[in-house]
């Protein structure tokens, strides 16, 4: 929020408390927001999916989304909220190219306590969507495992009705990364609505903007899917261990 904050106080002349509460207040109000609707958008695709299932994949990964779709954002919220984070902080990213390329461009215009602050900011701005990537990495896995751990009579009866381990593990990522996908995409627009009045349109269009928020994604999308690769042997050996196939 700090690049954000600052770049108010420099246009506007209000002074940082005022500007920063507000700030606090949008970005927490923002949070609810995505909590709510995103917990919503995984019951609307567990319906439509269940709907259009043409697969027997699609078919349990829309049965196991719809039986809990909470259970479900949870494994995808810690994405959404980085994903949220990241258009605040991608609009602090091109606050920070903005002030620097000025400093470049007139070298008298900025001195150098202001070129160390926009440094620091950036290294702030790294922190924070480091922090979010690493519980990214630690929620998925952990709540990967213990979903599976909770539904083993689920993933048991499954193999018993002739259901192959391979087929099961492909529901599960379908069932994790088709609502991940799509929650994260609103989380990260929602961010840029709640940023765009703040900030002002010619800092949230800009491709350092989009460049963090899509970053954010992908390697948040790519860090899920490895947790769901990783827990792939778990899979097999609950479904296996419990009912033997008729």
């Amino acid at each position: 929020l700090l690049p954000v904050v600052y770049a108010l106080t420099q246009s506007g002349g209000l002074g940082v408390g005022i500007v920063l509460g507000a700030m606090v207040g949008f970005f927490a109000l923002g949070l609810v927001v995505v909590d709510l609707l995103g917990g919503l958008l995984v019951r609307w695709f567990a319906h439509l999916s269940g709907r259009r299932a043409a697969t027997p994949e699609h078919l349990v990964a829309a049965r196991l989304v719809s039986d809990e779709p909470k259970r479900f954002w949870r494994r995808v919220s810690g994405l959404a909220m980085a994903s949220f984070t990241a258009a605040v902080c991608g609009s602090g990213v091109a606050l920070m190219q903005l002030g620097l390329d000025a400093a470049e461009d007139e070298p008298g215009s900025m001195g150098t306590s202001d070129i160390n602050l926009f440094h620091d900011l950036f290294t702030g701005v790294l922190l924070v969507m480091g922090i979010a990537i690493v519980l990214i990495a630690v929620s998925a896995v952990i709540n990967q495992v213990a979903d599976i751990y909770d539904r083993t009579d689920t993933f048991s009866d499954l193999y018993a009705a002739g259901a192959d381990p391979q087929l099961l593990h492909r529901a599960l990522v379908r069932a994790v990364m088709a609502p991940a996908i799509w929650v994260s995409l609103l989380a990260g627009g929602l961010g840029l609505m709640l940023v765009l009045p703040l900030a002002g349109a010619a800092l949230v269009f800009k491709p350092a903007t989009f460049l963090t928020i899509l970053l954010t994604l992908v390697i948040g999308i790519v860090i899920i899917r490895c947790g769901l690769q990783l827990t792939k042997p778990i899979l097999r050996s609950v479904a296996t261990a419990g009912r033997a196939r008729d």
